[in-house]
């Protein structure tokens, strides 16, 4: 799957692609490798590039979705490959406010120790 995804054509593809469109590509391209733990992982990792990263972002830090995490390797990928500037875009499109505030308020109340606020 990261062969597939790193390819100049999927990528082109994927730009093409309404906004709307790319999320629901990212999340059934999640949901589609969630069975299996170690090939999700692949999936997420190969998803954390550019330009699919920021659309990841959005799907990782929901606040259901990062609780179950073990692994913040993609996570990590993400916040690395996106720009401030394109954190802060994402964060004002209305269906990802409440997402950004949500996971906010969540890393807020977590206790120092625990790795989720560590790594978020």
């Amino acid at each position: 799957m990261g062969i597939l995804l790193s390819s100049p054509v999927a990528k082109n593809i994927f730009l093409a692609m309404p906004e709307h469109k790319r999320y629901d590509f990212i999340r059934n391209t999640s949901v589609l490798f969630a069975a299996e733990e170690p090939f999700l992982s692949h999936t997420r990792l190969a998803l954390s590039q550019k330009p699919y990263a920021a659309y990841l972002l959005v799907q990782l830090i929901d606040r259901d979705q990062f609780k179950r995490l073990t692994d913040y390797t993609a996570y990590l990928n993400c916040v690395n490959s996106v720009t401030t500037i394109e954190l802060e875009e994402l964060s004002l499109i209305p269906r990802n406010e409440e997402v950004f505030m949500n996971f906010m308020r969540y890393i807020g109340l977590l206790d120092v120790s625990d790795p989720r606020k560590v790594e978020g």
